[in-house]
């Protein structure tokens, strides 16, 4: 619809308005979509836009450093996005044409991502919840060789070399398929979220009250698993005719537990013939360090790695702004905003002295800890005068901005 009003910089304009390139997407569009992240939430809606593996490109990969986009998350520059449930959503704009580096300088290098979430409405209380459930798992695996083939493989290779066999592998034993490590490293995950919100409010002030909880787990055995609760809370205020004030938070807790296998090639290389479990082995897991020289293969047993190395942590990331706006004039709007984005962690890391197959070779017992805490206060302070003169509408502002994203610390 042309007649949508579009966030753009520190203003709105209509559609029909818009010279610059800029892909809107509003809360109509997204539908009653059930993603994890804001990533997924763009995926296929904006064009110039692209997204994978939860990463998002504006206008592509432009450059071998950083290439994430900035985002502006209710009017605060360089928001936090972990804070946000794609639930909350209301809108988003994508900035992608040059002439906006003259608003945001160099921090647009790489494309802006306005997101707007929702608020309260005049009225009376509207309560909303909404679950969901469901499951991730592969629906399509890479044929691998047997263990016939892969012997044969592997003395072919001996024989070019002018090596000798090893006994093993002339043993009819290895020529038993044991282990499908594609099925033994895969699993059907998964995943559910529950989310809660109250709106309401009158002419004088609304609020807005989002809770919500999401369980996630990877596809692989003993992998990642995550637990979420988000928290976002928007105060609008009508205190008198000519002054407007707001107070907005968004917080997000995750904890996580488990290790995904270091790399899933060893999945697709690791010898059929060889088990999963074997108590003649160090920990009673298949493929000790040994069988490097009778299996010529240089991997590691993927399950040994999520049985045997341990990784938990904790993180908060949190969003806390709030602004005022004052008419002294019609047309005239000045308008202060103080903002604060930062997020805090913990990680905790653990495995015991093993032998793993393959180029891993000996992991020595040890214990890492890490806690680490960030934050990024913000000021911004600008006046803006907008007019009509007959059929031409035109805007003019100018402002300040205070900004500081290097405070923070490590500990471990």
């Amino acid at each position: 619809d042309y007649n949508d009003v579009v966030v753009v910089g520190y203003g709105t304009v209509m559609k029909s308005d818009l010279t610059g390139s800029v892909s809107s997407v509003s809360r109509k569009d997204l539908g009653d979509r059930q993603v994890p992240d804001v990533a997924s939430l763009l995926a296929g809606r904006a064009a110039g836009v692209d997204v994978s593996q939860g990463a998002i490109r504006v206008r592509g990969v432009t450059t071998f450093n950083n290439t994430d986009p900035m985002y502006v998350i209710d009017g605060v520059l360089g928001g936090n996005i972990s804070t946000v449930n794609a639930n909350y959503i209301e809108s988003i704009e994508v900035l992608k044409y040059a002439s906006y580096r003259a608003i945001y300088v160099s921090m647009a290098a790489n494309g802006v991502i306005l997101i707007t979430t929702k608020s309260g409405k005049a009225g009376p209380l509207k309560v909303n919840i909404s679950a969901f459930t469901g499951i991730s798992f592969t629906p399509k695996k890479l044929p691998v060789l047997n263990a016939s083939q892969y012997v044969d493989y592997a003395l072919d290779a001996l024989k070019n070399s002018g090596t000798p066999a090893t006994a093993k592998l002339l043993s009819p034993e290895v020529r038993k398929d044991v282990t499908n490590w594609q099925d033994q490293v895969f699993r059907t995950a998964r995943k559910h979220e529950v989310n809660v919100s109250f709106s309401g409010g009158s002419e004088k002030s609304t609020s807005y009250l989002a809770l919500g909880y999401r369980y996630n787990e990877a596809i692989t055995t003993d992998g990642p698993r995550h637990n979420d609760v988000y928290a976002r809370l928007k105060n609008e205020y009508q205190i008198k005719p000519w002054l407007k004030a707001c107070i907005n938070m968004g917080v997000a807790y995750d904890d996580s537990k488990g290790v995904a296998p270091w790399n899933l090639a060893y999945m697709l290389n690791i010898p059929p013939y060889l088990p999963v479990y074997d108590t003649s082995n160090i920990k009673g897991l298949g493929f000790a360090d040994t069988d490097v020289q009778t299996d010529l293969n240089g991997v590691a047993n993927p399950i040994a790695i999520t049985k045997l190395f341990h990784s938990t942590g904790n993180s908060l990331n949190y969003q806390i702004s709030g602004w005022a706006e004052v008419q002294p004039l019609k047309g005239l709007t000045y308008r202060v905003q103080a903002s604060v984005s930062g997020n805090w962690g913990r990680t905790q890391d653990w495995n015991p002295t093993v032998v793993l197959g393959g180029s891993q070779q000996l992991q020595q017992s040890q214990l890492n800890k890490q806690e680490y805490y960030g934050y990024s206060p913000l000021i911004e302070q600008y006046l803006t005068y907008t007019n009509r003169i007959r059929k031409h509408d035109f805007t003019i502002m100018g402002g300040t901005t205070w900004r500081n994203d290097n405070l923070g610390g490590r500990i471990g």
